[in-house]
């Protein structure tokens, strides 16, 4: 009997690290951990996620700033 295929981590890539960059990014990490997202205002649970899907998220932005990569 084998081992489960590891599964590779979805890529994503989001253009601008201002407050809705950043925004986005936490959001899609709490989605991703199974957790609902933090402005949702009726915290419905995610039941899809619950094991967790990896994903690997990047913000690009041209200033310098206060971003640092997620994973």
């Amino acid at each position: 009997m084998g081992s489960l295929p590891v599964q590779q981590p979805f890529r994503i890539l989001i253009a601008g690290g201002a407050y809705a960059g950043v925004s986005a990014a936490v959001n899609l990490l709490d989605l991703s951990l199974g957790r609902p997202a933090r402005l949702d205002p009726d915290k419905v649970p995610v039941h899809e996620a619950r094991n967790g899907v990896p994903v690997e998220i990047h913000i690009v932005d041209e200033r310098d700033g206060y971003c640092k990569t997620m994973t």
